[in-house]
């Protein structure tokens, strides 16, 4: 993320389909790319290890089950709901409302990360390293994008960085930058192969950040 621009990140196809007039089928197929999004990883050949699910993006899995609040706040995670006999997850959740019987309660995190924002600070780390930023109570991946690879930032002393989202898909986000220093913009997405980013047209790496998101320089 540079001092302004706009990111896009598409997901190209392992496989493309070539599309013509004379072969309708498959123009129906690249049509439905975005349309049935359950049935695109068998139209690109990507199986699970059953043999008929779709694949689990690397280390997402493990990221979800951190279960730390640092994890749902990074994730975007805005709220929660709890049976009424089970206490709320977290202290500060605020209860928006519960209903007669055993209908859950439904809270509200005023911390949940947006989906996409920018960093000024960035060290390389590893997945165990990731993992203990992501349990520190601190919630230092607030501030800094631990990275798989890429470029160690020092920081910088500004405030006003934004990150606005203006289109998104399944295949497809476009994102405003506005940063103050140099950085990296993280977006809480599963990191995955096949994904590429462009920073003002210029084709740029996108980094595995935060054990499983995805972060742009």
């Amino acid at each position: 993320a540079e001092r302004g621009g706009r990111a896009r990140l598409s997901f190209e196809p392992q496989a493309k389909v070539e599309t013509t007039g004379e072969d309708p089928a498959a123009a129906e197929i690249e049509a439905s790319r975005d349309r049935l999004v359950p049935l695109r990883h068998l139209e690109e050949g990507l199986l699970g290890f059953e043999g008929y699910e779709p694949p689990i993006p690397r280390l997402a899995n493990q990221f979800r089950y951190l279960e730390s609040r640092g994890v749902y706040d990074l994730a975007g995670i805005g709220y929660f709901t709890r049976p009424p006999d089970v206490p709320k997850p977290f202290d500060d959740l605020e209860e928006l409302g519960r209903g007669p019987g055993g209908i859950p309660i439904l809270y509200r995190s005023k911390t949940a990360m947006p989906r996409a924002f920018v960093v000024h600070r960035s060290v390389i780390a590893t997945d165990d390293q990731m993992i203990a930023a992501l349990e520190d109570p601190a919630q230092p991946a607030r501030t800094t994008a631990f990275l798989e690879a890429g470029e160690a930032i020092q920081g910088a002393d500004c405030t006003g960085s934004s990150a606005q989202l203006q289109t998104w898909g399944n295949s497809e986000l476009r994102i405003t930058v506005n940063a103050c220093a140099r950085g990296y913009l993280v977006v809480s997405d599963a990191w995955f192969p096949g994904w590429y980013a462009t920073v003002n047209s210029a084709f740029v790496p996108i980094e595995r950040a935060d054990l499983a998101l995805r972060a742009v320089k």
